[in-house]
């Protein structure tokens, strides 16, 4: 996974929490339908200006 609260880009890999299922960084949910995205789909759905970030 991803976090889409950490810079740079080359570091947005999430710390998940005790769960399992919540980015300790932007505290974004990750249930079984988001488990599945890729992770330019991630960035595509949630944070497309990021996404742009990451294309260029």
């Amino acid at each position: 996974y991803i976090c889409a609260k950490r810079a740079p880009v080359r570091d947005y890999l999430m710390e998940l929490d005790d769960s399992g299922n919540e980015c300790k960084v932007c505290k974004q949910t990750f249930g079984s339908q988001t488990a599945i995205l890729t992770i330019n789909r991630y960035f595509e759905a949630f944070h497309p200006a990021e996404f742009t970030l990451i294309k260029q």
